[in-house]
């Protein structure tokens, strides 16, 4: 918003541009003529200074101000100063057929990139230089769920020119940041653009990202987002949107993290609960398969909710329910043991009755997961004839204990796994219980770091 002082600068600048196109035909005194004059010199050096416009006026006379001026002129110099010093941090990354980005992070070489673009042959990564030379780096550490990697430049250079890091968390809408990178393999270019949502959360479980208005491409993921003092406060990492007119970014202080992590560890390790979630709408998650020994070793169970993950809650509904759980465990280490309290599921089974005399009925296991009566019913080949029936209206009844109740399909999938739902007006009701469960944490089953033939 224009201050007071500028609209009078503004105000001024108008009325003596106005005096002084008037002309000889307007006669003033010498004294007058004198203390406009001097009025015109100052508003001259406010207005630039205030970047209102730049005067090209002749001496003695007047003109209207010139769009630009000095701040504009700053601006240019500041943009450059940013581009001058990242540019000399800021490499080509190319490992087998897949080209990205990537930026010094420290003097010894250490490189970060994105995940994904070293992994189509992490064994084999090369990094271009800003004077056009082309290095061979190594994969030191990677996390596939966080899409981070750490590379070293190959060789027995200490100085090399590393980025330094800003602070993410201070990111907000309306900020501005720049994008350094090599968009569509075209070389390193320079990118402007305005922070639109600093703590977007929809991408992984594993982080949040900055979100915002930059123009980048492919090929610019693993490039650095700089703050307007030229500090990496984030990696540019995908695009999405109609068009990828968004722009997403790792938060610089996920980096620093990760990076701490590395030279504590020498490693980079994504931890998992070793167990397989879904959820249905307005629902919690729950377990629908145990894949890892830890999880089963703890005794946890398909259709088991998760209620907290070391103590803290991790109940949400929707679409993404998991992602509390996912995120809890993704953060631990794995081999630590976390306490995991869940709610266990009601064991039933669903019955499809024979429709023709004498003709048998039709049932299979189910798990009845929340108070509202949702139920899951694993895949199996034998469920279909009664997923095929509840697709065409026909009765199925769940069955706890002795007692039936009319239930309906909810969703249903050509696996013959199926969210069944006893109606509401059946009577039943349930009592659940919780149990705390030790559940050790499991590596993210993707490792870039490993020799091919180990994985």
């Amino acid at each position: 918003m224009m201050t007071r002082m500028g609209r009078v600068a503004r105000v001024a600048a108008a009325a003596a541009w106005a005096w002084g196109a008037a002309g000889p035909s307007v006669s003033w005194g010498d004294e007058f003529a004198a203390s406009l004059s001097g009025l015109q010199q100052a508003i001259r050096a406010s207005a630039a200074n205030m970047g209102v416009g730049a005067f090209t006026a002749a001496p003695g006379e007047v003109q209207a101000p010139v769009p630009g001026g000095r701040r504009a002129d700053r601006e240019d110099r500041r943009n450059n100063r940013i581009y001058e010093m990242a540019a000399r941090s800021t490499l080509i990354i190319s490992a087998g057929n897949a080209v990205g980005s990537g930026f010094i992070v420290d003097p010894s070489g250490l490189v970060m990139t994105n995940a994904h673009v070293i992994s189509g042959d992490p064994a084999h990564v090369t990094v271009t230089l800003p004077d056009g030379t082309q290095r061979p780096a190594t994969v030191m550490a990677a996390a596939p769920g966080r899409d981070i990697a750490i590379l070293r430049i190959d060789g027995a250079r200490r100085d090399w020119p590393a980025l330094p890091f800003g602070d993410s968390a201070r990111m907000v809408p309306g900020f501005r940041v720049y994008a350094m990178g090599n968009p569509t393999n075209l070389g390193i270019s320079f990118a402007q653009g305005m922070i639109s949502r600093p703590n977007q959360d929809r991408f992984t479980p594993w982080l949040d990202h900055i979100q915002s208005d930059l123009q980048i491409h492919p090929g610019n993921s693993g490039g650095p987002l700089l703050d307007n003092r030229g500090r990496v406060v984030g990696m540019n990492s995908m695009i999405t949107g109609m068009g990828g007119r968004l722009a997403v970014s790792i938060g610089a202080n996920d980096l620093q993290t990760a990076l701490s992590e590395f030279r504590r560890d020498g490693a980079l390790v994504d931890g998992d609960l070793g167990a397989t979630l879904a959820s249905v709408p307005d629902g919690p998650p729950f377990v629908t398969a145990v894949g890892g020994a830890r999880a089963r070793e703890a005794g946890m169970r398909i259709g088991d909710t998760p209620l907290k993950v070391g103590g803290d809650d991790v109940t949400a509904t929707g679409s993404d329910a998991s992602r509390g759980v996912r995120r809890a465990f993704a953060r631990k280490r794995p081999g630590e043991t976390v306490e995991v309290q869940v709610r266990r599921s009601i064991a039933a089974t669903v019955v499809l009755h024979g429709t023709t005399p004498g003709a048998a009925d039709t049932t299979a296991a189910v798990h009845i997961i929340n108070a509202s009566g949702v139920a899951y019913l694993p895949p199996a080949a034998s469920n279909r004839p009664i997923l095929m029936a509840a697709s065409f209206g026909q009765e199925i009844k769940i069955k706890v204990g002795e007692d039936e109740y009319p239930a309906e399909l909810l969703q249903a999938a050509n696996t013959g796994m199926a969210i069944l739902k006893i109606k509401e007006d059946s009577g039943w009701t349930g009592t659940f219980q919780t149990d705390n469960l030790k559940v050790r944490v499991e590596r993210y089953a993707m490792d870039l770091t490993r020799p091919s033939s180990e994985e």
